[in-house]
């Protein structure tokens, strides 16, 4: 596990779109009791996800989440507790690592074209990643789960009281994070040299007895290498930027790291980006907690080169427009720099949609990417009823009512009834992603600009998700807060009102 220090962290204001990974989620529950043979196609972009959780009974959650070469987080979650049994979809043109989000953050290597089944693994509360008749693959996903066990028997876990180390009983060995020790930071730092070498003596030893791949094994020293110098170099900057005395044996050791994090091929590991954020902080020579963005960008242009620099180019003005502090002159500055479209791409769609906010108004953003206010769409609906679906990709409530959506709006086809999508998200991509794997109609689905601080949000009283609204023929909302397309009075309802 890994940190850095900037407000990277915090939801996006500014949205982003263009991913490099480019991601679309599909995911449903299946059910225990239908026939529960997965109709997904095979692509070789795809990875299908299919959980079952039969075996465990107190589980009522299971959550996952990975980032995309942006660094946004995908959040999957699925409710157990009615229906142990989920299946997903993700399109990716990468392989990907993703997280087990419940407590225990263990990364999971995803390639392409895989269908993978998960079963909790009842003697360790992990969870059991694998492929149908593919045991190499099998070795491969579960090393980090495997590594979490064992460390606990490695001689430093015994180092950890030493600095005051003092985690949670139900916390697993690997989230022994260097920033719970507390103590001499040389101290620290010696401590986790031992651990580093211990867990590449692990993966030696697991290769051995678990054979896997060279190129998977190449991966994971990789993810192991920058997690390790990520935790040095946060220590480091924390130090720095206390202004406390950093040795000048470890300051001039993470000045010889250059070389190391030109690795364009890494960007596809968290554990490379969260030490790479970090490593431009220091070299930034920041003093503070508050950024001074123009340092932190002439640091990455000066110091990285080709993919990395261009990421750590566009992290920097996206975190600078988060906070609101992204000037013309800097972002200028972005477009002449920056070699990789998708991220060029990204920030102008982020500077076009930031000129919506000026407005008094709220304003949608339609997937034909067609701007309008909230009482100029309805204004263009007259003598229609509008059936307005407030939602968002990480809501599952709201993705179970979407079966039925489709099925009322087939009903009304050739009526004056249009079914209108609003979008949620705090990201444009997620937003895109979802729209297209549940074949929403762009023309009549929008993203709610400043979604749940929108003008609108407040004077509805929009708090949670899903929310149905419907507008009459003539303009007027006459249920703000409306039965769900699964509610057997809602086509009765709707019956009346087009009369």
């Amino acid at each position: 596990m890994f940190m850095y220090l900037t407000s990277k962290n915090l939801p996006m204001k500014y949205l982003l779109t263009a991913l490099i990974i480019t991601v679309s989620l599909g995911c449903k529950q299946t059910g225990s009791n239908s026939n529960n043979k997965t109709t997904l196609p095979y692509q070789s972009d795809t990875i299908i996800l299919k959980g079952n959780f039969e075996k465990s009974k107190n589980i009522t959650t299971a959550n996952f989440d990975y980032s995309d070469k942006f660094d946004n987080h995908v959040q999957l979650s699925y409710d157990l507790v009615s229906d142990k049994h989920f299946t997903c979809k993700i399109v990716s043109d990468t392989a990907l690592f993703i997280e087990d989000d419940g407590g225990k953050n263990i990364p999971y290597y995803l390639k392409r074209g895989e269908v993978i089944n998960i079963e909790p693994n009842p003697d360790d509360f992990s969870l059991r990643f694998t492929v149908k008749n593919n045991p190499v693959r099998n070795n491969e996903l579960n090393f980090f789960a495997d590594l979490a066990l064992a460390e606990k028997n490695f001689p430093s876990y015994k180092l950890t009281a030493n600095f005051g180390g003092n985690l949670p009983k139900e916390v697993l060995p690997m989230k022994r994070f260097f920033f719970y020790l507390k103590g001499p930071p040389m101290e620290v730092v010696n401590y986790e040299n031992v651990f580093y070498k211990e867990k590449l003596s692990f993966l030696d030893q697991y290769s051995k007895t678990h054979p896997i791949s060279k190129e998977i094994k190449y991966i994971y020293q990789k993810y192991i290498d920058y997690e390790f110098l990520g935790n040095k170099i946060y220590t480091v900057n924390r130090l720095q930027k206390a202004n406390d005395f950093i040795d000048p044996q470890l300051k001039s050791e993470i000045a010889g790291y250059i070389g190391r994090f030109n690795c364009d091929s890494c960007l596809i590991i968290p554990s490379y980006k969260h030490a790479l954020l970090n490593y431009q902080s220091y070299l930034a020579n920041e003093k503070s907690t508050t950024i001074d963005y123009s340092s932190r960008y002439a640091s990455a242009k000066q110091n990285f080169t080709a993919k990395t620099r261009d990421f750590l180019l566009f992290n920097t003005i996206q975190s600078a427009m988060y906070s609101f502090k992204a000037d013309s002159v800097l972002i200028k500055k972005f477009y002449a720099d920056c070699k990789t479209y998708s991220y060029t791409k990204n920030i102008r769609d982020a500077e076009n949609l930031n000129v919506l906010r000026s407005t008094n108004e709220t304003t949608f953003f339609s997937g034909k990417g067609v701007a309008i206010t909230f009482n100029n769409l309805v204004k263009s609906n007259i003598n229609t009823v509008l059936y307005i679906d407030f939602w968002a990709s990480w809501c599952n409530p709201c993705l179970q009512e979407m079966p039925y959506s489709e099925t009322l709006k087939n009903d009304f086809k050739n009526k004056p009834v249009k079914f209108i999508y609003c979008s949620m998200e705090d990201s444009k991509s997620a937003w895109e992603n979802k729209s297209e794997a549940l074949k929403l109609d762009k023309e009549d689905s929008y993203l709610v600009i400043d979604n749940f601080k929108s003008i609108l949000a407040k004077q509805l009283k929009l708090t949670t998700i899903p929310r149905y609204i419907i507008i009459n023929k003539k303009g007027k909302i006459v249920y703000a807060d409306a039965e769900r397309p699964s509610s057997v009075k809602i086509k009765n309802i709707l019956n009346q009102l087009i009369k």
